[in-house]
């Protein structure tokens, strides 16, 4: 593999550290080849190295095609910054990293659901009762429990009855 690194320009590194790589922009994957060519300009920094930004071209196979704002795992050589080594072998393929988004999106959607409504009080609530039941509301959205909109929909229930 020496003869092939040095005719594609590839040095070894002599004070590799691990860090990341923010993609900021990357080319399209055109065509059906599996390893295709991908111009991409990153972000780079590591330990020891200040965020740099470095423009790399490299072949990519189609499963783990990055994507503006993705982080990738890196290699950056201390003492050339600009020579940097992404750790494709690392990231997760295309199928997983969109598992990962579905899963992490329907956890953010229930945990954004509004809570179960509580049941309306029966109708024949005395006014002492009612005014009770504001001043609890009341309460409960002055400790925070509640929020603005769950307070005023609940003292709208408690009101029209």
């Amino acid at each position: 593999m020496g003869l092939l690194d040095s005719l594609f320009g590839d040095q070894r590194m002599s004070d590799p550290v691990r860090g990341s790589a923010q993609v900021v922009s990357c080319s399209a994957n055109r065509g059906r080849g599996v390893y295709q060519n991908c111009h991409l300009q990153l972000v780079v920094q590591a330990e020891g190295v200040p965020a740099r930004a470095v423009e790399q071209q490299t072949l990519v196979h189609r499963s783990r095609w990055p994507f503006p704002g993705m982080t990738l795992p890196a290699t950056v050589d201390r003492a050339n910054p600009t020579h940097v080594r992404i750790e494709w072998d690392e990231l997760p393929d295309a199928r997983d990293r969109a598992r990962q988004t579905a899963e992490g999106l329907a956890a953010a959607m229930r945990t954004a659901q509004p809570q179960q409504q509580s049941p309306q009080p029966p109708a024949s609530d005395s006014f002492d009762e009612r005014m009770n039941r504001l001043e609890r509301l009341a309460k409960l959205h002055a400790d925070g429990a509640l929020t603005d909109e769950e307070f005023a929909e609940q003292k709208r229930r408690v009101l029209d009855l």
